[in-house]
């Protein structure tokens, strides 16, 4: 006879079988659409919700490599513009 815990076992498996597609795309559409929402909430005057938002993905933003101000392809094109205006 099965156990309870190994029914349970076996219908989360199921369950993660049958929905993952579903479980990841509003993950992943969490993840991609808040960034999006967090101005439009601050705009509506929902300011803390929009500041959680902004915080949240700050961290991401200053541990990524390609952050603004160490993007080597930035520097390149300050460099770039500069000259051409000096050589202007």
């Amino acid at each position: 006879m099965m156990n309870r815990a190994n029914f349970l076992d076996q219908k989360l498996s199921k369950h993660i079988n049958r929905y993952w597609f579903v479980w990841f795309s509003v993950l992943y559409g969490m993840f991609v659409g808040l960034p999006f929402l967090a101005p439009w909430l601050m705009e509506i005057g929902a300011v803390i919700p929009g500041k959680i938002i902004f915080s949240v993905y700050s961290f991401f933003a200053t541990s990524c490599q390609n952050a603004p101000s160490s993007c080597s392809a930035k520097r390149a094109c300050t460099r770039l513009l500069k000259s051409n205006i000096a050589g202007s």
